[in-house]
């Protein structure tokens, strides 16, 4: 479970350095909120493995 949380952190890393244009400076919103969310999910799924993990 981990592994798929650090997956989706990966995932969205990348794709929030993605969401920049250097030649104009701009940046698009829409991959921001995606990179952003996908980043939550796997900080979220990550966090609740770990926990599950020490109450064992």
């Amino acid at each position: 479970m981990e592994k798929n949380a650090l997956f989706l952190i990966s995932l969205g890393m990348v794709l929030f350095v993605l969401s920049a244009n250097a030649r104009t400076g701009e940046y698009n919103v829409l991959n921001i909120v995606t990179s952003l969310s996908l980043m939550g999910g796997g900080l979220a799924l990550f966090f609740r493995s770990r926990k599950k993990k020490k109450s064992k």
